[in-house]
């Protein structure tokens, strides 16, 4: 049985927030990372500009 992370994203998040985690967890044996959105799918920006796409519930 695999590991879900799901890492919540919006508009302005601060990047090493989401990276940081992300970075860990995707090099985790059996773990599936996905970045959500409370708004719904879509790009968000954070801060510096990164985008992301990020899915709804």
């Amino acid at each position: 049985m695999g590991l879900d992370i799901n890492i919540v994203v919006f508009d302005g998040f601060e990047p090493l927030d989401v990276f940081g985690p992300f970075e860990v967890f995707i090099n985790t044996d059996g773990a599936r990372v996905r970045l959500f959105s409370l708004d719904g799918p879509g790009v968000k920006v954070g801060e510096g500009g990164v985008r992301v796409e990020a899915l709804g519930f």
